[in-house]
């Protein structure tokens, strides 16, 4: 099972993660996403600042450098973690707590890659 969250994303992504408060596999699947998460950013933190200290390339060159940094996906391997990541996805889709701003985007954005995965793995173990 893997994630794919832009780059531009993941921060948004685990500062909700933070906020929380599930239990059971859903807390669990949360625990161990916001920790491939937080390995996805800080990679993607590296590659910023060295396209962004390149002294090398142009300043407009590495501003489209960085621009499409920020719109590559970073796949998140959670392939050991699949019942969890099932359960998280179940809970952000009854999640009862109003969210607005990043949050209600870190929750559409995190659904949106849950279920295309959690949909795709159902379906080849189908098959």
């Amino acid at each position: 099972m893997k994630l794919k969250i832009q780059n531009g994303e993941l921060k948004k992504i685990d500062e909700f993660l933070q906020t929380l408060a599930l239990s059971g596999k859903a807390s669990r699947g949360k625990v161990k996403l916001k920790r491939r998460v937080l390995e996805k950013l800080n990679e993607f933190s590296v590659d910023f600042e060295s396209v962004r200290n390149d002294e090398e390339t142009d300043q407009t060159k590495r501003n489209e450098q960085l621009i499409e940094l920020i719109k590559e996906d970073a796949v998140i391997d959670m392939s050991e973690y699949a019942n969890q990541l099932t359960a998280l996805k179940d809970a952000l889709e009854d999640y009862g707590e109003k969210m607005q701003g990043d949050d209600a985007i870190a929750h559409d954005v995190l659904l949106d890659a849950l279920e295309t995965e959690v949909e795709e793995t159902q379906y080849q173990e189908v098959e």
